[in-house]
């Protein structure tokens, strides 16, 4: 039997991924400003805190630390009828996401042109209009229906322990691969990379059979990751990996420092909560441009507003821009507090579904959300995109639909 801290290894390696880069930001290994100590406390509180809250969280459900347990006797499991409509539901989202994508494809070009002609279309701005598709629809439709959808499908995937949804997982991971090189983007891939080595870790830690498959998948995303790199900067492998690998991990810290320090930074007009409703107040915002009530939803103006480049270079000039972190949002949303509460919330959300993963599918496929949008938060703010709330309301919807379903 393994012993029940093992259990919470994913959540100790969690603070220990953001630990790692808050004390590379004050190494040579950055080559951007290295953040100032007020800024480096904000973010080592945020990394507490987040520890906090799992340690809270276990003092408060000591009866969930163990090992996995097997369903008690007499509480029902779902019948093979519930599993079979289930897969059903996910085969049908992820072939119509398929189908969307393929589509965008086509009349984006991108199977018609080369790789060079196409990157450069689309990283220099060389598109004839403002679609890429030619549908502004069908442009909306693969960042606001595929991508979140596809992210969806492979959580809960993942979270049932793949089993009959292999073939599920595959196109769901195709769709984000195909959405990563429509827009020819790397953020889906760097979640795509989580999600497996997050499997790997939770997998490991509670008992289970190492996946060699997961693990190939894992060393292969390493792989596209180094390339997609070295092709942003000119098939230079080792200023791909120092700029692209590491800088972007530590960005985020100096631009924050940037905007924290800069009084007139929009990060010091407090929104009071409505930064972390994401894609629930953009859904709002997309409502009140059909009825041109001028509504925008704070997340969006953050967006806006971080897209405006700064420098963040340590001895030459470096601009860079959308890095806009965790602490952007919390902090804009509660000034310190938000900070606090936010880390604390955050390190008990995970603990409670990490827990809880056991037994239930959902707490699962949620964990995998929470946990791998932590991993990449010190890069941008994850609860701000379109993808957090929308997967995580997804997953109710499909647990409230298939209860009684188990891992």
């Amino acid at each position: 039997m393994l012993h029940p801290w093992i259990a919470h290894v994913p959540v100790y390696l969690m603070a220990a991924w953001w630990t790692f880069w808050l004390v590379a930001s004050v190494t040579p290994l950055n080559i951007f400003v290295s953040p100032p100590g007020s800024v480096l406390a904000q973010f080592g509180v945020f990394i507490a805190v987040f520890l906090l809250g799992h340690f809270l969280m276990l003092v408060l459900t000591p009866g969930h630390a163990g090992p996995v347990m097997q369903p008690p006797a007499g509480q029902p499991v779902a019948s093979a009828q519930g599993r079979f409509r289930l897969h059903s539901v996910l085969m049908a989202m992820a072939l119509a996401c398929l189908a969307i994508v393929l589509l965008s494809l086509h009349m984006a070009g991108a199977l018609s042109e080369s790789f060079i002609e196409y990157f450069i279309k689309l990283r220099r701005g060389e598109l004839s209009g403002e679609s890429l598709t030619g549908s502004g629809l069908l442009d909306v439709a693969t960042k606001a229906i595929v991508w979140p959808m596809s992210y969806t499908l492979v959580v809960v995937a993942l979270a049932l322990r793949i089993g009959p949804l292999r073939g599920v997982l595959a196109i769901a991971a195709l769709n984000i691969v195909l959405f990563s090189y429509l827009w020819q983007v790397n953020y889906s891939l760097i979640y795509l990379f989580w999600f497996f080595v997050l499997y790997l870790i939770v997998g490991m830690a509670q008992g289970m059979p190492l996946d060699r498959k997961a693990m190939g998948l894992v060393l292969l995303l390493i792989l596209v990751l180094l390339a997609v790199a070295a092709n942003r900067f000119g098939g230079d492998v080792l200023g791909g990996l120092q700029r692209y690998m590491f800088g972007y991990h530590m960005a985020g810290f100096a631009f924050y420092g940037h905007h924290f320090h800069d009084p007139s930074s929009l990060l010091h007009d407090h929104s009071l909560g409505r930064s972390s409703l994401g894609f629930l107040e953009q859904a709002v915002e997309i409502v009140s441009r059909r009825l041109d009530l001028g509504f925008v939803a704070a997340s969006s103006t953050n967006a806006d507003f971080n897209n405006e480049a700064v420098d963040l270079g340590r001895t030459e000039l470096i601009e860079g821009n959308a890095f806009g972190t965790f602490l952007f949002g919390l902090y804009r949303d509660f000034h310190f507090f938000g900070i606090v509460a936010g880390g604390l919330v955050y390190g008990a959300l995970v603990t409670l579904l990490l827990q809880r993963s056991r037994r239930q599918w959902g707490a699962g496929a949620a964990f995998y959300v929470l946990a791998s949008s932590w991993m990449v938060g010190m890069m941008v703010n994850p609860i701000e995109q379109v993808h957090f709330w929308f997967s995580l309301t997804l997953i109710g919807v499909l647990v409230i639909g298939n209860r009684g379903l188990r891992p």
